[in-house]
């Protein structure tokens, strides 16, 4: 088929241009009447003719009353149960008159090709004649796609209906109305546009642009669980127990230091006490209770000594333990502290207690 003959066909308002010509036998489907008389052509099944034949009638009725719309609708009908030429011209001369100028251009010149080549010269001249006459008033729509990278698996549709590469640049008769012209390809964001066809004789022009490509996503990955075990700090607590172990170090060397002092102290009263009245007798009262004094403040003396260098015992002994021994599972939960005490012989002291 002719460039001229690809045409656009969807719906569109009601335009009259070149009326159709009035029926003759000759135009016309076989109706009923002819059928009876044999006038039905050879081969076609007899119910589908008739029923045809009613349909092309009801037509021209329609269509002398002026009522094109349904007129062109019997036409269609009819064509579909039997496709006989006249039935094609009238269809075409129908499509003229509500508007639809590039459908019934196409039909006419299919109805032109058809008779040629069955020697109905004087049909074929009247169809090629209304084509002509149908010419000059044709709308047209050409897209034009001109990319620099012609993306991959790139479709154009009008109206949804696809578009052929082919036709890609060309200026085509459509009929007149609304049409959505669609651009799709891999990975590129989908294009849109509304073309209003509504002047006869004039091309519409559309340019395809360059498509935006389709954003890459960005995966964020998922979180990772939280862990169940407890946090060890194996190195930080080594350090607190170093520590604490220097800490106890000290304490129990300034234990034993004091220790040291208060039985120095308690020999140095004891020696003093012994040189007053050594032998109890004509002691002056001054002396006596100068003895006396002298005798507790070595008892005080001894008390503290004892308690001294036992908290200082205690000190070096834990520190020991820190020093020597690994972390414990309940190292939080260890501690240390002192106690008052008072011993059997009524002095006050202080004990060293802890917990590991």
């Amino acid at each position: 088929m002719r460039r001229a003959s690809r045409v656009l066909v969807l719906p569109l308002s009601l335009l009259a241009t070149i009326p159709v010509r009035a029926e003759t036998p000759d135009d016309r489907t076989p109706t009923a009447t002819t059928e009876k008389a044999g006038t039905a052509e050879a081969g076609a099944d007899g119910d589908a003719k008739a029923r045809a034949g009613v349909l092309f009638d009801e037509a021209v009725e329609l269509a002398s009353a002026g009522n094109y719309p349904d007129a062109c609708a019997k036409l269609e009908a009819s064509l579909k149960l039997y496709d006989a030429v006249g039935t094609s011209f009238h269809l075409a001369g129908c499509w003229q008159k509500v508007g639809r100028t590039a459908s019934a251009y196409a039909l006419f010149e299919k109805v032109a090709h058809k008779t040629f080549k069955l020697g109905q010269t004087e049909r074929a001249e009247a169809a090629r004649a209304r084509m002509v006459a149908l010419a000059p008033n044709l709308s047209r729509l050409r897209i034009d796609v001109d990319l620099k990278e012609r993306p991959r698996l790139l479709e154009i549709k009008s109206n949804g209906v696809l578009v052929p590469e082919s036709d890609w640049g060309e200026s085509l008769p459509v009929d007149r109305g609304e049409y959505e012209i669609t651009v799709t390809a891999e990975k590129k964001q989908p294009w849109a546009r509304r073309v209003d066809v509504s002047d006869a004789g004039v091309t519409y022009a559309l340019l395809v642009p360059e498509l935006t490509s389709v954003p890459t996503p960005v995966v964020v990955p998922p979180p990772k669980p939280a862990s169940t075990k407890p946090t060890q700090k194996p190195a930080e607590e080594g350090s607190s127990r170093k520590v604490l172990a220097y800490t106890m170090t000290g304490v129990g060397v300034a234990g034993l230091a004091v220790g040291g002092w208060f039985a120095w102290q308690y020999r140095d009263k004891n020696d003093q006490a012994k040189q007053i009245c050594p032998a109890s007798v004509q002691c002056t009262p001054s002396e006596v209770s100068e003895h006396a004094v002298l005798v507790d403040d070595a008892k005080q003396a001894r008390t503290w000594a004892f308690v001294s260098a036992g908290v200082g015992g205690h000190a070096l002994a834990s520190a020991g333990y820190f020093f020597f021994s690994g972390p414990s599972k309940s190292s939080g939960d260890s501690a240390i502290w002192a106690e008052p005490m008072v011993t059997d012989l009524g002095s006050v002291g202080a004990a060293l207690r802890g917990r590991f």
